[in-house]
């Protein structure tokens, strides 16, 4: 026996620092790249967006300065254009507040982003171990896109009062024209809420705004009271709760990723199909010749080729 003559069998002991120290470090080295991509991506997105806000709030600030020097509005002679000069002054002043908000977030934003990659990969060395572990907290608290949500429903609201005041300005001026604008606003209301309820008709609509998701809170809650006896059954025999019944919610919460991806499946024969077409005019266009392989994918085959080259 090996253990009676003294000997042990040599077993292959894995050193659990050395494979935690290169797991981190694969980890720092794809969190790096994955980050500054994102990052520079999410600064140059806010730096645009700052930049127009800068350029609305001078012209709605340069309006205001205009507004409340004018003497022939609102002279105190007449209550009822007094009244409406305060209206409008109350909706530019809002508009314009709104609209500085906005802008400061973005600059929180940037800030922010300057920050993480300042702590997340800082210029001292550090163990693999504890340079990983500074940047998943930091990664944890960083939420940009929630942010830059906020300071685009910060825009539009204050897009949407300088509108507003626009047209009760030009109400004054002449009854007609006030009324053309009134239109047109109302017109332009309607196509931005026809924009906003888009994504909640069709499920590959990307034309989200600040406020599609307030009318998916709204069509999900007449929905969960819809479902309420539902729910009260499911409650009484001991089923978890399915506030929906819909698969891409958890809970009350959209998950939007999970709604495409059961969507592509659904349709995912179709999609090959298209994928594979564009796949081909795409390499025939560039001179590229198209694999053999995939030929038997495409629904006509050596036809759908011959069309494309066309």
């Amino acid at each position: 026996m090996a253990q009676a003559s003294g000997h042990f069998p040599q077993t292959n002991c894995l050193d659990h620092s050395d494979v935690s120290a290169r797991y981190w470090t694969l980890y720092g080295s794809k969190s790096g790249k994955y980050d500054r991509k994102s990052i520079k991506r999410e600064l140059g997105h806010t730096k645009s967006l700052g930049f127009l806000i800068a350029v609305f709030s001078s012209i709605v600030a340069g309006f205001l300065i205009v507004l409340v020097a004018d003497k022939t509005l609102g002279d105190g002679r007449n209550r009822q254009m007094d009244a409406r000069k305060g209206r409008i002054i109350l909706a530019l002043f809002l508009s314009l507040f709104f609209s500085l908000s906005s802008a400061a977030l973005c600059v929180h934003i940037q800030h922010a982003c300057h920050e993480y990659l300042k702590f997340a990969y800082p210029t001292r060395r550090m163990l693999p171990q504890e340079s990983g572990h500074v940047r998943t907290f930091l990664f944890q608290g960083l939420d940009i896109r929630r942010r830059i949500f906020i300071a685009h429903a910060l825009l539009h609201i204050s897009l949407i009062l300088f509108f507003v005041a626009l047209s009760e300005y030009f109400h004054t001026i002449h009854h007609h024209l006030g009324v053309v604008t009134r239109y047109i606003s109302i017109a332009s209301a309607t196509i931005y809420v026809l924009f906003s309820t888009s994504p909640l008709l069709f499920s590959d609509s990307l034309s989200n705004t600040p406020l599609t998701p307030l009318l998916r809170t709204t069509v999900n809650l007449f929905r969960i009271i819809i479902r309420s006896p539902l729910l009260w059954l499911q409650w009484y025999h001991g089923r978890p709760l399915d506030l929906t019944g819909l698969p891409y919610y958890r809970g009350i919460r959209f998950d939007r990723a999970r709604l495409y991806a059961i969507k592509a499946e659904e349709q995912a024969e179709k999609l090959q199909s298209y994928a594979m077409e564009w796949l081909f005019k795409e390499n025939i266009l560039s001179s590229v010749k198209p694999a053999v392989g995939l030929l038997a994918l495409l629904p006509e085959g050596g036809s759908t080729i011959t069309k494309l080259r066309r």
